[in-house]
């Protein structure tokens, strides 16, 4: 039976269709520690930023949202992005939820994801792309 459509599902589907094979992708620069998580928009082709749909951070292997903005794609997503703090043109569409020890996504249309953890000790740490 298929699983129903839920708001955060619908938009990591319109980010992956806005997006086929990017270049530009996410990274976390360490050190990371998850009461000031940077996420960093890298352009290996030049130092623009890039109109985007959106961002969503998502409980690894569900669809649980733990913050997830968004615009109508007109909009240029800055080339660094706090964990939770508004960014000028983006309505919040989920959270910010404070994030626990666990495992993370990161999802913004016209990007690669990235999937990071966060440990009891609030330290974050990306994992390699695979």
């Amino acid at each position: 039976m298929p699983r129903p459509l839920t708001l955060a599902r619908l938009f990591v589907l319109a980010l992956g269709g806005a997006c086929t094979a990017p270049d530009k992708f996410l990274s976390i620069p360490a050190p990371a520690v998850v009461d000031s998580l940077v996420l960093v928009v890298n352009d290996p082709q030049s130092s623009l930023t890039t109109p985007v749909y959106g961002l969503s951070v998502l409980v690894c292997g569900t669809e649980r949202a733990m913050w997830t903005i968004a615009a109508d794609g007109s909009r240029l997503l800055p080339s660094r992005i706090t964990y939770g703090r508004t960014v000028a043109g983006f309505t919040t569409q989920a959270g910010p939820f404070p994030l626990k020890p666990g495992c993370y996504d990161v999802f913004a249309s016209g990007t690669r994801s990235v999937r990071f953890d966060v440990d009891s000790a609030g330290t974050v740490r990306a994992r390699k792309p695979r």
